[in-house]
């Protein structure tokens, strides 16, 4: 049995959907120009990511585990794959997106030089957004994780393989490609 994005957050997060708003058209209007950073888009409210998660997360590390030995053991034994976390209907994280991505630079935007200036100049770093204790996104991870490839197993080759050959942008990606998250969940 396949468990729900609700389900690995919490019950007190409905759906995925809900907490973009059902005024999200797509990734880039939610990020987009109305938003100076993450954190606005987050709320005035949040103060950590800890606190979007719930009160019995400790920390990012904790969702994630001690270890973590893998992706699918973060998620919980029943899912066997990132494929069963979307849906039957999905056979990658590639279909998902679209026909090609090129780079993660370019499905953000010839304009985007790091992950700083997309979430704005208020935002230092992704360890402000996080929290003071969190020095680099490898220790969120867990000291055993030396690269994201790691995480998802030796299989994987890359990040760009894993998202396919080639998406113009990222708002293409979910406007053109896929209806909704909503719809993927229950497909």
């Amino acid at each position: 049995m396949m468990l729900s994005h609700r389900e690995i957050l919490g019950e007190g997060i409905e759906s995925h959907r809900e907490i973009l708003s059902e005024r999200m058209l797509s990734h880039r209007e939610f990020l987009g120009e109305g938003l100076v950073s993450h954190r606005k888009f987050l709320g005035e409210g949040v103060e950590s990511h800890r606190e979007i998660l719930g009160e019995g997360v400790e920390s990012y590390r904790e969702i994630l585990g001690e270890g973590v030995e893998l992706h699918r053991e973060i998620l919980g034994e029943e899912v066997e794959s990132h494929r069963e976390i979307l849906g039957e209907g999905v056979e990658s994280y590639r279909e998902i997106l679209g026909e090609g991505v090129e780079s993660h630079r370019e499905i953000l935007g010839e304009g985007v030089e790091s992950h700083r200036e997309i979430l704005g100049e208020v935002v230092e770093s992704h360890r402000e957004i996080l929290g003071e204790g969190v020095e680099s996104h490898r220790e969120i991870l867990g000291e055993g994780v030396e690269s994201h490839r790691e995480i998802l197993g030796e299989r994987m080759l890359s990040h760009r393989e894993i998202l396919g050959e080639g998406i113009e942008s990222h708002t293409e990606n979910l406007v053109e490609g896929i209806e909704s998250q909503s719809s993927l969940a229950r497909g």
